[in-house]
């Protein structure tokens, strides 16, 4: 009887000691998985915090926009055309004689062959050097003169009811003029300076019958520069 019982408590204590063991256990896989959820819910913590960073230095990175410049600004900024070069105001004061001499009669011609027009003025065929016709002449002017100026200057050369230059039978013809020319250019170098607003003085050295002098010659930007006004005896 008493190994009976004995053996009944050896089993309820193997029995005890088992269910403390699965507590134990139980107690341990739950602690196992909290700390697992408490360093997931961390990482992901973590991850989100240095995603949030990123974003923040990229938006606070990010270089501002600068407007270009309004047309009328750049307009506004924007300096004076600059002045005729050496080579183009020389080109104009050569250009200015050589239309003052064809004004004046100052043309190769041939006696032999003339022509005589409708109020009795002679003309006789000419020979000017890359000039054979009438719209060769207006368009060597109208490259260096204003329109003003050339109605205002050198209106008859190829205008008027009597022009120095007409065109017959597809040659070119002057007529005689009696008068001298009014400057003959002794130093085709003009001296550039700003003395207007909008435009340039030429200043050249030319012969006014003996003495010398200086032409002042105005020019403006006009599709190319061009001649609009002189003044002599500078």
């Amino acid at each position: 009887m008493k190994r009976t019982i004995l053996i009944t408590l050896l089993c309820a204590l193997a029995m005890s000691a088992a269910g403390c063991g699965s507590g134990s256990s139980s107690s341990s896989e739950a602690k196992t998985t909290a700390a697992a959820s408490t360093a997931t819910a961390s990482t992901e913590a973590g991850t989100e915090a240095v995603t949030t960073t990123k974003k923040t230095e990229v938006t606070t990175t990010t270089a501002a926009v600068t407007e270009a410049p309004t047309e009328t600004e750049s307009q506004t900024d924007a300096p004076f055309t600059d002045a005729p070069s050496a080579e183009e105001a020389k080109e104009i004061a050569e250009a200015l004689e050589i239309i003052d001499r064809m004004q004046n009669g100052a043309f190769i011609r041939d006696d032999s062959d003339k022509y005589v027009s409708d109020n009795g003025t002679e003309y006789f065929n000419v020979e000017i050097p890359g000039l054979s016709s009438i719209a060769d002449i207006e368009a060597y002017m109208n490259k260096y003169m204003t329109a003003s100026f050339i109605s205002d200057n050198y209106a008859d050369v190829i205008g008027t009811d009597d022009p120095v230059f007409i065109e017959k039978d597809g040659k070119l013809y002057g007529k005689v003029v009696g008068r001298g020319r009014r400057f003959s250019l002794s130093n085709p170098e003009p001296r550039i300076e700003a003395t207007f607003t909008g435009g340039y003085s030429l200043f050249v050295d030319y012969n006014d019958y003996g003495a010398p002098a200086t032409l002042e010659i105005c020019v403006i930007p006009d599709s190319g520069w061009k001649i609009c006004n002189l003044s002599f005896g500078l």
